[in-house]
């Protein structure tokens, strides 16, 4: 699920209707489901994200250092870095490296998604208050 699929089902699932608060108030548990599941699996797809980038990081440090053999170089399609590398510049020549980069862009956008489920859930999680504060509302109006 992308960021934007999420955006959208929250902009739905959001709105409740004023006329019907006894059964927005029951659309709170499923609610509260649905986002939960997606929160699950934007954490385990965050952790896999998160495991590759570490096992990317590995091999470019081995590449970098020209630790490489030539059959790794040929799986992956890189001919060897013929460059030698200080120590204290290997994080510089890493850091800057487009597969890297992507990498890490992968791994933010991750924990952009969980962030935003999470903002939804404590959304979710006041919902009750929020109808609470409506029916209130409508009392005072009311004169009750």
């Amino acid at each position: 699920m992308n960021i934007q699929d999420i955006y959208e089902s929250w902009e739905q699932d959001s709105v409740f209707e004023r006329d019907k608060l006894s059964e927005e108030s029951i659309k709170i548990p499923q609610l509260h489901s649905k986002y939960m599941k997606i929160l699950s699996q934007e954490r385990m797809k965050s952790k896999a994200i998160t495991h590759q980038y570490k096992q990317l990081y590995k091999i470019k440090h081995e590449y970098y250092r020209g630790d490489l053999d030539m059959e790794t170089l040929q799986a992956y399609g890189w001919e060897p870095f013929n460059l030698k590398v200080l120590r204290q510049d290997l994080d510089m020549y890493i850091d800057q490296d487009d597969d890297i980069i992507d990498a890490r862009q992968k791994m933010e956008i991750q924990k952009e998604k969980i962030t935003l489920v999470e903002g939804i859930i404590q959304q979710i999680n006041t919902r009750g208050f929020q109808i609470k504060n409506v029916i209130d509302w409508e009392k005072f109006k009311a004169g009750l």
